[in-house]
């Protein structure tokens, strides 16, 4: 009997065969796995919120490719720390994000006294707050929010039959 090979390389390529290629199905329930963790569940709001920037990436080609969404449809709200600087901060969003400037909404900075020392530097570019807009498409006005949540709903009941 052989000894199964588990170098970092052997699990790479064998994740890699996993997946396979990702159809648009797969990125839809990956899309709204990434929501059930990281979106509002505020009603009509939606919006999710990283600090990184992979993730707010992700979640804007989720929105493109399964719902259809453009660039006019996102805008993004930064939450700062004070030690984070603000230009360097939005220069990074918005060459990760690929959004004009235009969409940048007013930054966020946390000037809470209360902070623990230890968390200075942790998020060196803050969180982005990645916000989708209808403008004008009703579509993704109210009634994105509802079917993104019975989408989640539809397949937590279908998993966790109580």
């Amino acid at each position: 009997m052989r000894d199964i090979d588990i170098t970092p390389r052997t699990v790479y390529f064998a994740s890699k065969k996993d997946i396979g290629l990702i159809t648009k199905r797969d990125l839809l329930m990956f899309g709204l796995g990434l929501y059930l963790g990281e979106g509002s569940k505020a009603y009509e709001s939606v919006v999710i919120v990283n600090a990184d920037p992979r993730v707010i990436r992700l979640a804007i080609a989720w929105f493109r490719i399964t719902y259809g969404l453009s660039t006019k449809n996102f805008t993004l709200t930064i939450h700062m720390y004070p030690d984070n600087e603000v230009d360097k901060t939005h220069s990074f969003w918005l060459k990760q994000t690929g959004l004009p400037t235009k969409q940048l909404r007013k930054t966020q900075i946390d000037r809470r006294e209360n902070k623990r020392p230890i968390k200075h530097g942790k998020l060196p570019y803050g969180t982005a707050h990645l916000r989708i807009v209808a403008s004008g498409n009703k579509r993704f006005g109210k009634s994105l929010h509802p079917q993104i949540m019975t989408s989640i709903d539809t397949i937590i009941d279908q998993t966790i039959k109580t």
